[in-house]
């Protein structure tokens, strides 16, 4: 598994996961997809040519930035390298405060972001584009 600089071809190739598959739209919005590149480093997971996972880091100033990510369905065994990289790439991140949702009933995120340093802030309601309610962490680096 390496990380590549992340590409609108990288995001049409990942077939997401069920938790986030009301979000896969954004994935197939070009326009989109190049703002969200832009606004940050963006890597993607990818082993043998299969994307497994993109994320990246959206810098809003100040100090603070907003990581988000999209896992793919078919991720399996290489979980454990993909949250290695995630976890070097957090830990090497140069902001003060760093912020990311999670649906509020997918467990597996909320066990997720805990290990990467995360600690819960708040429930945001209707947060998703169908109404589902999220959950705000953030992990302060000193």
């Amino acid at each position: 598994m390496k990380l590549e600089p992340l590409t609108v071809d990288h995001c049409r190739a990942l077939h997401v996961q069920p938790w986030q598959s009301g979000q896969a739209a954004n994935l197939r919005d070009e326009p989109f997809m190049l703002g969200l590149i832009a606004s940050g480093p963006a890597w993607a997971a990818v082993d043998g040519g299969r994307v497994l996972a993109i994320g990246g880091v959206v810098d809003n100033g100040g100090g603070r930035a907003f990581c988000w990510s999209f896992v793919g369905a078919e991720l399996g065994a290489e979980m454990i390298g993909c949250f290695r990289a995630a976890k070097r790439v957090i830990d090497d991140l140069n902001f003060r405060r760093i912020e990311t949702v999670t649906h509020c009933d997918f467990d597996a995120a909320h066990r997720l972001v805990k290990l990467l340093g995360f600690k819960f802030e708040a429930s945001l309601r209707a947060w998703f584009p169908d109404g589902s309610a999220g959950y705000m962490w953030a992990r302060i680096n000193a």
